[in-house]
This record gives C-alpha cells, structure tokens and sequence, in this order.
C-alpha cells in the first residue's frame, strides 16, 4: 500500500498521507494489546480476536478492490493499448511491457536475491528490526 501513495497523492498532499500511514503502522502494535484485552475480557472470547482481525483484513480487502484503481504504470499501458485494440480493431497496437520476457531466472534474482544486499543498508536493517520486533 505505501507504494500507492505517490500515486494516489499530488505532492502536496503527500505528506499528510504518509503521516497517517506511518501512525496506522507504528499505531497498530500500540492498540492492539488494548482492544485485543477488550475483546478477551468480554463474553466473546480470546478466538474472537483472530475473528475479528479476518473480519476486518477481508472486509479491508473488498473495500481495496472496490475502490482503488489500478495505479501501476505499465498496467496502465497493458489496459490502455487493450482499449485502444478493440477500438480502433489494430490488433498492432501493444505495450511494451507485454513484450517483455521474463525467465525464471530473472525472477529469482528479483524477488529472491535483491532484498539481501538491502538488507544491510542501514534503513532497510532499522525498519526490519523494527518490524522483527514489534511484531
């Protein structure tokens, strides 16, 4: 989601938005203690507590779907040149993301092997100890 933000955001608004997403991640360790003691203490039960959160997690998801579009741009181009075929029937018009081939290997050094060597930066390293930590 942190990612949506530029896109999402002019850049005067940005500020505020990334304020209250950082509030809801650093929040969420702080108030969960309280409202899952709540939740325990009344007649519902400590299961409830994992209920709740499903509840709230797939109800949080279809809002997602629902609401927001897509904001990632090549996916964008992909929608836009399919539009653009039906319409004008040129079945030559095309992005060139869908040109691309990705190999498995491509993939495993993207997804597998390029979060290790930001790992040790020193941002990366606070943040993951942070979030190792909380949660």
């Amino acid at each position: 989601m942190a990612f949506n933000l530029a896109d999402i955001w002019s850049s005067q608004q940005r500020g505020a938005a990334i304020v209250a997403y950082a509030m809801a991640l650093v929040g969420g360790p702080v108030l969960d203690p309280i409202v899952g003691g709540v939740i325990v203490d009344s007649y519902f039960g400590w299961r409830w507590t994992e209920y709740i959160t499903g509840i709230l997690r797939v109800l949080m998801l279809a809002l997602g779907v629902i609401f927001f579009d897509e904001t990632y741009p090549p996916a964008l181009l992909v929608h836009e040149a399919r539009r653009l075929q039906i319409t004008t029937g040129n079945g030559a018009l095309h992005a060139h993301h869908k040109e691309i081939d990705y190999t498995f290997e491509d993939m495993t050094d993207k997804y597998l092997f390029r979060p290790f060597p930001l790992l040790v930066t020193p941002i990366c390293f606070c943040v993951a100890s942070y979030a190792s930590f909380v949660y």
